[in-house]
């Protein structure tokens, strides 16, 4: 299993505090990367035996990956690739919206979320957490390609990013792999 666990969630939005930034791009990193077409890593992940999943929450987003030990180096890649390599095209940018609001709308629609939220606006009335992780719509469609992509880079950083590695693997022999692979992460 490899998790990359990036400290980016609602609560960390800064001036896009309240968009729901943070869990589009957690969307948007299944979307393509320089090496990966739409689609493509899921296939591969599932091509390979494992699972791929993401989430977000008000401190982190976290990407969790799982494959046979055989496939450690594969799923090492695609997460890493994941990570660090994104694309963010347009029209995937608005196929992808178009899904999150959906999610929007079913969020509205889900009396034990609704209440949730009541809650949560009550307890946090300064504090972000008081904003629900998904955002509010209108916010999301004021926000443009660049303002993902700003977003991206100043949160998906080496300092930002904390990678778990769990398994029938030997730290000796995954960290120079580890190393490589990530040694352009910016």
């Amino acid at each position: 299993s490899v998790f990359g666990l990036v400290k980016n969630g609602s609560e960390t939005e800064g001036k896009y505090m309240g968009s729901g930034i943070s869990h589009f791009l957690e969307h948007m990193l299944f979307k393509g990367t320089d090496k990966r077409g739409v689609g493509q890593i899921s296939k591969e992940v599932q091509a390979l035996g494992g699972e791929i999943n993401a989430s977000t929450s008000f401190d982190y987003t976290i990407y969790t990956l799982t494959v046979p030990q055989t496939a450690f180096d594969q799923g090492l890649d695609i997460i890493s690739d994941m990570l660090t390599h994104s694309k963010f095209e347009p029209q995937q940018i608005q196929k992808e919206l178009e899904v999150v609001y959906g999610e929007m709308r079913l969020y509205k629609d889900n009396p034990d979320r609704y209440l949730s939220q009541m809650v949560f606006n009550s307890v946090y009335k300064q504090h972000p957490y008081g904003i629900p992780v998904i955002g509010y719509e209108e916010l999301l469609r004021s926000l443009n390609r660049e303002d993902f992509v700003d977003y991206y880079k100043t949160h998906y950083t080496p300092n930002n990013t904390v990678l778990s590695i769990a398994g029938n693997v030997r730290s000796q022999e995954i960290l120079p792999k580890v190393r490589e692979i990530f040694k352009d992460f910016y």
